[in-house]
């Protein structure tokens, strides 16, 4: 697929993974980083909490729960767990081609509220198709365009008309004697109507002055200093608790850090703060 690789040796933090790709992205004007969780059991509360801590650290814009549509209740169970650590933002089912009936589309959407994004019907990458809801509910409940049965109008027996009696034709009046017509007067002459006063001419409004227009300011070059990319790096939150990284964040209204500067700036205050007793 031609796509550039972020990795560490084995048993590194995977938040600093992700920091490192992603400051990698920025300082090589990447606009995508695709963060892979390594297929984590929902049942293992330490790998739940570092994919929590990868969330949070990292800030994603799109969170992707993928999941089994033939693996039934663990599916949803798995769902549930990570939209609580995660609260992702769709989902995208393999497998669906198996899946005769579609109930773990269903159960996921209703127990986390997300949608279905994407359905694999396939092993290759072309085997990827968008969720139709129209497709989907076919599936389930069957169609219904099938045409109902016409039945047919039964003849209708024409009823026979009577010969209607023929009438007697009534005797002809003799013609009444026609009376001369009398004089037609002479119509009155019709007065000439007054002439019409021509309206006033309207005055025409005086032509506004357009305003001037108003120059634009210049647009402000921004000059942002690319980060300084090590070629090793430790975890600048090593040994801090998920918890703490997330109360000191809305404590302190302190956004997510964008370099290895300000990911070790944060991490140094926190661990003060931790130091001090956490204080409010």
């Amino acid at each position: 697929m031609n796509l550039k690789l972020v990795a560490q040796n084995y048993g590194s933090d995977p938040a600093a993974v992700a920091h490192d790709a992603l400051l990698y992205a920025r300082s090589h004007k990447v606009d995508c980083v695709l963060i892979d969780s390594a297929g984590r059991m929902q049942t293992n509360k330490n790998l739940m909490e570092q994919i929590a801590k990868i969330s949070k650290v990292v800030s994603p814009d799109l969170k992707i729960f993928v999941g089994d549509s033939l693996a039934g209740n663990d599916t949803v169970s798995q769902a549930r767990e990570f939209h609580e650590h995660t609260n992702f933002d769709g989902a995208v089912l393999t497998k669906s081609d198996a899946d005769s009936r579609g109930g773990a589309a269903l159960s996921i959407v209703a127990a986390t509220k997300k949608p279905v994004v994407y359905i694999g019907t396939g092993q290759g990458y072309d085997d990827l198709e968008l969720f139709n809801k129209n497709t989907f509910l076919e599936k389930v409940f069957g169609s219904s365009d099938e045409p109902e049965p016409v039945s047919e109008p039964e003849p209708v027996a024409e009823p026979v008309s009577e010969p209607e009696p023929v009438s007697e034709p009534e005797p002809v009046a003799e013609p009444e004697p026609v009376s001369e017509p009398e004089p037609v007067s002479e119509p009155e002459p019709v007065s000439e109507p007054e002439p019409v006063s021509e309206p006033e001419p309207v005055a025409e409004p005086e032509p506004v002055a357009e305003p001037e227009p108003v120059a634009e300011p210049e647009p402000v070059a921004e000059t942002a200093a690319e980060p300084e990319i090590k070629e090793s790096s430790t975890d600048p939150f090593d040994g801090i608790k998920t918890e703490d990284i997330e109360e000191f964040a809305e404590l302190f209204d302190v956004p997510s850090p964008s370099n290895d500067k300000e990911a070790f700036e944060m991490g140094k205050k926190i661990r003060k703060w931790v130091a001090d007793g956490r204080p409010k």
